[in-house]
């Protein structure tokens, strides 16, 4: 049995290897939660699929390969430029920000990569603090180890927040633009 990635560490519930995409020591990826049956084809019945997780969430999964490359072009760009080049932990930036923070106390700098997001969300990590922090980079490396960088890549669409209770790029994309991720046109995507 396997947790999906939508709960948090403290629920017992535990899902089917049969709705997980991807599972390994534990770790899974929900398929789809609150997704449209197969064989809807129309967007209104599609969007009539889309309901509330009982965490009063909007989340449906998408595969990689159903997102617009400009969506994920524009995402790589805006949250990680180096993301297919360093380990899941990009060092040269955790230090510039360590010391821009800590010892020239200048304006805080960020420095997570998407693999150090997918572990902060995927396990509810608290990473304002030092040891919070460490505990994600630890994480993040682990989830290198274990996955792809597309399986990553995949999980922080599927997880990221997108405003209010709307989480993955798939459930905002039919909220805000009313179609699905794949059809997101480049001026949509950046915004």
């Amino acid at each position: 049995m396997c947790r999906p990635l939508s709960q948090r560490p403290h629920e017992t519930v535990a899902a089917s290897r049969r709705d997980c995409s991807i599972t390994d020591r534990g770790l899974c990826f929900p398929r789809c939660v609150g997704c449209a049956p197969a064989g809807v084809t129309a967007l209104s019945d599609y969007l009539a699929g889309l309901t509330l997780a009982g965490d009063d969430r909007y989340r449906l999964q998408v595969p990689l390969q159903q997102i617009a490359p400009e969506l994920r072009e524009a995402t790589l760009l805006y949250e990680d430029q180096d993301y297919y080049h360093h380990s899941g932990v990009d060092f040269p930036a955790l230090l510039r920000a360590f010391w821009s923070s800590y010892v020239t106390r200048e304006r805080p700098v960020g420095a997570s990569t998407i693999t150090m997001q997918v572990a902060r969300l995927r396990w509810n990590l608290h990473t304002r603090t030092l040891t919070g922090k460490l505990v994600q980079i630890l994480r993040a490396l682990q989830l290198s180890r274990h996955y792809s960088k597309d399986q990553i890549f995949e999980a922080y669409l599927n997880l990221a927040p997108y405003g209010r209770n709307i989480e993955g790029i798939e459930a905002a994309s039919l909220i805000y633009f009313n179609k699905p991720a794949r059809d997101l046109s480049l001026p949509e995507a950046l915004s």
